[in-house]
């Protein structure tokens, strides 16, 4: 959604958290490589790798100062996204969004706010999918 507002090293830092995500619980959802191609695709970038280049670690270092508040709130909300895509929000790839929300100085509300829109957006695509599709 918000993915094409970040410069081009950025878009490279968030395809390798996306990754992170994706493979947190050990299962590789098919929901998941879909958002990822999707995430892709509105960067501009190839989706030519499954193992992110950097440790978490390294990888959200870097992130926290190379953007600014804006920045990071994409990231956040698009990481979120990713998270929850699955209807399965499980410790791993919370502990993950805990870890990048440190780093950032994110408010718990916003992470809060967040969820619960991903969450209506879920129920609401689901929603869409059940009358279209049948």
């Amino acid at each position: 959604m918000y993915l094409k507002l970040l410069n081009e090293e950025q878009k490279e830092l968030f395809l390798d958290l996306a990754l992170i995500i994706a493979q947190a619980d050990g299962v590789y959802a098919e929901s998941e490589v879909n958002t990822i191609q999707e995430y892709c695709y509105e960067m501009n970038i190839p989706l030519d790798r499954t193992t992110p280049k950097f440790t978490l670690n390294q990888l959200v270092e870097v992130m926290a100062n190379s953007t600014n508040e804006t920045e990071k709130r994409i990231i956040v909300f698009e990481a979120l996204g990713l998270a929850m895509v699955d209807e399965i929000f499980d410790e791993a790839e919370a502990k993950i969004i805990e870890l990048v929300s440190l780093y950032f100085c994110m408010e718990n509300d916003y992470i809060s706010q967040c969820k619960e829109i991903i969450n209506e957006y879920i129920k609401l695509q689901n929603k869409i999918n059940t009358t279209v599709l049948g």
